[in-house]
């Protein structure tokens, strides 16, 4: 378990963050959201100890936490664009001691669609597979826990749909996995827990399963005309449809009905997501 208790930092009179606790048990995936500046990378960077924390404790299986269990995938790539992919990843595993190291990176190149540009110089790659060759050096040596800022930042649907993949693995090999991202479609399909920072304080600290057991549920629908019930807490108008917060379900299921018969076409009926929480605070 990766445990975080009373975390704090500031720059100068700048409070990024004040008292931060939570834990995070083997196989879980959390994605850890705020708006620019709310901490988030800072949060990483400590639980990464690249970043000297003011007070608190970061623990992992009861132990003070070692930089070589984790792997990080940070915002800004960070690669040696004069290497080749190949030459790089070499650096990557002989720093980290990797055994049969040839025939590990060969499998990840394989598995990332990039060993026919093994000899190529990393500044001539694509920004997505500058991107994929920083998923392998974050995953390459096995990691106990995983760390992703904005990892899905510049890619397309199919290297998303890659990266993807990779994580699923992660859950099923028991890591402990933390990712940052502003792109909530990708974080929704994996993500089993969500913590929202907000003015140097966890604001939203809620699991995938108990937002979709929550009572109050969504409705949007693609027009402007605005529905008037007493049971709809809230609204918000898009550029071409309006999303319904509705008190419960049977409200709902009764505003559903109504709309269907009124032949307009309904965009989403389900439970809250994590925008839907962040937008009610």
């Amino acid at each position: 378990m990766l445990k975080i208790t009373n975390l704090s930092k500031k720059y100068e009179e700048k409070e990024v963050l004040r008292n931060i606790s939570f834990a995070i048990e083997e196989g879980k995936i959390v994605s850890v959201l705020g708006n620019n500046g709310s901490g988030k990378t800072t949060l990483f960077k400590m639980i990464l100890n690249l970043l000297e924390k003011d007070n608190g404790m970061i623990m992992f299986e009861n132990r003070k936490i070692e930089h070589k269990i984790m792997g990080y995938l940070p915002e800004q790539r960070s690669l040696y664009q004069d290497c080749t992919v190949y030459q790089h990843l070499k650096l990557i595993t002989g720093i980290n001691k990797k055994e049969n190291e040839k025939e590990e990176i060969d499998k990840w190149l394989h598995k990332m669609g990039l060993y026919e540009y093994k000899d190529k110089k990393i500044h001539t790659l694509s920004k997505g597979n500058q991107q994929k060759l920083t998923l392998i050096v974050c995953l390459i040596k096995n990691p106990k826990i995983v760390i992703m800022d904005e990892p899905f930042t510049g890619l397309d649907y199919e290297n998303i749909e890659i990266f993807l993949r990779e994580i699923k693995k992660l859950k099923n090999k028991k890591k402990i996995v933390l990712i940052s991202s502003h792109i909530y479609q990708p974080i929704n399909q994996i993500c089993d827990r969500y913590i929202y920072l907000d003015k140097a304080r966890i604001k939203i600290d809620v699991t995938k399963e108990d937002l979709i057991k929550e009572e109050k549920k969504v409705i949007e629908v693609r027009d402007k005309e605005l529905l008037h019930n007493e049971k709809i807490i809230s609204k918000l108008i898009n550029d071409e449809s309006v999303r319904y917060i509705v008190k419960n379900v049977r409200a709902a299921q009764e505003i559903v009905e109504k709309l269907a018969q009124e032949n307009r076409t309904i965009t989403y009926y389900g439970p809250l997501t994590i925008e839907d929480k962040i937008k009610q605070l």
